[in-house]
């Protein structure tokens, strides 16, 4: 699952229900410190144990939208980020490695994935 921080399409927390539901891990880091609005950002989603992982996993990609509110609504606020993960050669190369293989690497150096708007 690919999450753009501050989504106006799908609510950032209808993505993490989802993930949570699923028994999915999120990647961590997954954002820089300070960019959640969040008391415990991903609550309840484990950390991907280790890589490479067989399997799903939660992966957040930001390009610079402000936060979302931290309710079930969609942001309002900046440029749209729903389709800026696709803008990021690390999360093409993820998502490359995971449909050819059904494992999810780490291509974003461990530090929160980013993509550029536009």
């Amino acid at each position: 699952m690919i999450e753009a921080f501050g989504d106006h399409q799908v609510a950032n927390i209808a993505t993490e229900v989802e993930a949570r539901t699923m028994g999915i891990p999120v990647r961590q880091p997954a954002l820089a410190a300070g960019r959640s609005p969040d008391v415990t950002p991903f609550w309840g989603l484990a950390p991907v144990p280790g890589y490479p992982h067989p399997g799903s996993a939660l992966i957040m990609v930001d390009s610079g939208t402000p936060a979302p509110p931290p309710t079930n609504l969609p942001n309002r606020a900046g440029q749209d980020p729903h389709s800026h993960p696709r803008n990021s050669p690390a999360i093409r190369a993820m998502t490359a490695h995971f449909l050819a293989t059904g494992e999810v690497i780490d291509t974003c150096a461990a530090v929160p994935c980013t993509a550029t708007p536009g």
